[in-house]
């Protein structure tokens, strides 16, 4: 038996040559398969776009393609693990075998909105604006992911697809308490006229309409409203924006026939091993050259809700001092020095007046002051730091590194990083961004 081997998206690697075995008693048999069940097949959807002729009845292709190679691999092969569509591996091989897979015919003449029923492109922009003429991979309807005032100023729809592309490798995803985490396109900051728009929304009086495809291949099922929820200002290009749904839960068949996975709202990094994680550090000589950039453009300074923004990273900034802890002990480890990898502290829990996350040591038994900053955006992502951790930087500069961790991903467990050690207003441009206030 042939070994099934996933790539990232989850699709079936190699299927061309898994599939190369296929015959017409793998087709015969699905096609049993299919009819005793009634055509209700685990994560299959009917076909709206293409349809498979076999002794004259018309089946869905892909259902018949994945129960043929559920048989041929003696695995279960769900829609998920391969596209369809021209050009598919699908269609290639069923038409390879005689069979024919035509284009079903769809009438835009009286396209519905319903919650969860499928559509493309051409069929959402008749619904929402039918005096627009569609063109195909052009235009807001299109092309665009978020399409404003779509049918009335301040409305808007998302088209979301949850496979990242590789224009924006940022993965939208759907948390199990009902929350889309999404990503703005890659050319938006939080100044951008359709961000403070979205960070602005108003659910009682416009509306955001959501349909969401597990990848670009497959028609998208429309989800109902998304209700704001919070965000991330600090991020940029893109700008993170988190949004609850409105019809929640998902119907499990729905969930199945879109074929995604939900996601804790507060995953856990649960690799801290050092051998586990894939640790990256950036010397500070290379990120401050020149040829250096991410990006063209500079941010302009946001306001923030300071206080939310603490309670909604506490648990990142958990993630980063336990990274950082890591690297400390098995650095003092490798310089054959245990005794000082024992006496390593984790300050933010001894003494959250320290000014300082960790305190460490190098080989020759100098304390080490550490500040751990954590984003899982760009390296260029701005941080909040406190009055009383600038003034200890300053009266120890020679002391007091700050670890900065950035493009964290907690699904593949990697990070990059880099450090620097001074005064922390000698090392960076520091804007006042909250103040305590009295009365006078």
């Amino acid at each position: 038996m042939n070994t099934v081997e996933f790539d990232k998206a989850g699709r079936i690697k190699r299927l061309n040559t898994l599939a190369k075995p296929l015959n017409a008693s793998h087709i015969e048999s699905a096609c049993r398969v299919f009819n005793d069940r009634y055509g209700d097949i685990e994560s299959y959807a009917p076909s709206k776009d293409y349809d498979l002729i076999i002794h004259g009845k018309h089946y869905p292709p892909k259902a018949i393609f994945g129960l043929a190679m559920s048989e041929l691999l003696n695995t279960e092969v769900l829609s998920k693990h391969f596209t369809g569509g021209e050009k598919s591996p699908c269609f290639k091989v069923l038409r390879k075998l005689g069979y024919e897979v035509i284009a079903k015919a769809r009438g835009m003449e009286n396209v519905t909105l319903e919650l969860y029923g499928q559509y493309n492109r051409e069929e959402v922009c008749k619904v929402f604006a039918p005096q627009v003429k569609f063109t195909k991979g052009a235009g807001s309807w299109g092309l665009s992911g978020i399409v404003s005032n779509a049918s009335k100023e301040g409305d808007f729809v998302f088209f979301v697809t949850l496979e990242p592309s590789e224009s924006n490798t940022y993965k939208d995803h759907i948390t199990n308490d009902g929350k889309l985490i999404w990503w703005s396109q890659n050319q938006h900051t939080p100044e951008s006229s359709v961000i403070k728009k979205l960070v602005a929304h108003d659910d009682k009086t416009n509306t955001i309409h959501l349909f969401l495809r597990a990848n670009k291949e497959d028609d998208y099922t429309y989800l109902g409203h998304l209700l704001f929820d919070n965000w991330d200002a600090t991020t940029s290009e893109p700008v993170n924006i988190n949004w609850q749904f409105e019809s929640w839960p998902i119907p499990n068949r729905i969930q199945r026939r879109i074929a995604f996975e939900t996601y804790s709202n507060t995953p856990t990094f649960t690799a801290l091993n050092p051998d586990e994680i894939t640790i990256k550090e950036v010397p500070i000589d290379d990120l401050l050259s020149p040829l250096y950039s991410e990006s063209g453009r500079k941010r302009k300074g946001v306001q923030v809700d300071w206080a939310e923004r603490d309670k909604r990273n506490r648990e990142l900034g958990d993630i980063g001092e336990q990274i950082v802890l890591e690297i400390e002990r098995k650095h003092l480890l490798s310089s054959d020095k245990p005794e000082l990898a024992d006496r390593i502290q984790h300050m933010a829990l001894i003494d959250p007046n320290a000014g300082y996350d960790i305190l460490s040591f190098d080989p020759d038994g100098t304390e080490k002051y550490i500040e751990v900053k954590t984003t899982e955006g760009r390296r260029n992502t701005q941080f909040f730091i406190s009055d009383n951790e600038v003034s200890v930087s300053r009266d120890a500069p020679e002391k007091y590194w700050l670890y900065r961790l950035y493009n964290l991903n907690r699904t593949e467990n990697t990070a990059d990083y880099y450090k620097r050690r001074g005064a922390i207003d000698e090392l960076f441009d520091l804007r006042p961004a909250i103040y305590k206030a009295s009365l006078k």
